[in-house]
């Protein structure tokens, strides 16, 4: 896959409607607790109107202390690097360099609780791009929490929210999983609903997904927000 591939994502309605596209990225081996943002939040015209964004894998993450509240910045982490959580010289805490990387591979990201000897739970916000794709409670002292990217997109149309981590979209379409082919470097996907306005939203896509990978991932929560 190239290391950044562009998108552009055309609403072939003939009129407009209430719902936005929501482009939602999976980490691997997600579970059914993980709180999902939409990583793309595309309101666009109707009659061939578009949007573009792109998908590169330039990664950050912010701890927070599931105790107090308090927020370490956000920082930028590269796969098969480790990020220590630490507590601050001023009170809260921080992400910290571990050179130590044997409890990561080289596709993924690591979070170690580091925070002693009075330890708290961390929750991690994962970012793409600088959007927020996932939250990921519970991280205990001297756990960790890794995080590779799926090549996969999750196509979708919802009626708009308020943006977060955690609250519910009112209606949404079926999710369409996008795999990125090995070479594609620019993709068009376009919103239709074949037979009707009354219709199923549909995603086609130029070149096709690849080949669906066969590890099943849990369904996107309806409790997610995003942002664009």
């Amino acid at each position: 896959m190239s290391s950044k591939v562009h998108f552009s994502v055309v609403n072939s309605l003939p009129v407009a409607v209430q719902e936005n596209v929501l482009v939602f990225l999976m980490p691997m081996d997600a579970n059914a607790n993980y709180q999902f943002a939409a990583w793309q939040n595309l309101k666009i015209s109707p009659n061939g109107g578009s949007e573009p964004f792109d998908y590169v894998i330039d990664i950050a993450v912010q701890a927070v202390d599931m105790t107090n509240g308090s927020a370490s910045a956000k920082t930028p982490i590269k796969p098969g690097q480790v990020l220590d959580v630490v507590f601050s010289n001023v009170g809260g805490i921080a992400l910290q360099n571990d050179p130590d990387t044997g409890r990561v591979t080289p596709e993924q990201c690591g979070v170690i609780n580091k925070l002693s000897p009075n330890p708290h739970l961390i929750e991690t916000h994962w970012f793409v791009n600088g959007n927020p794709c996932v939250a990921i409670q519970n991280l205990n002292q001297e756990s960790i929490q890794t995080f590779q990217l799926e090549a996969s997109l999750y196509f979708l149309a919802a009626i708009p929210t308020l943006h977060g981590f955690n609250f519910s979209l009112q209606q949404v379409s079926q999710q369409t999983q996008y795999v990125i082919p090995a070479s594609a470097d620019t993709v068009i996907a376009t919103w239709s609903r074949p037979g009707g306005i009354q219709n199923a939203d549909h995603f086609e896509f130029v070149p096709p997904s690849g080949a669906i990978p066969e590890l099943v991932q849990p369904p996107l929560k309806a409790a997610a927000g995003g942002r664009r």
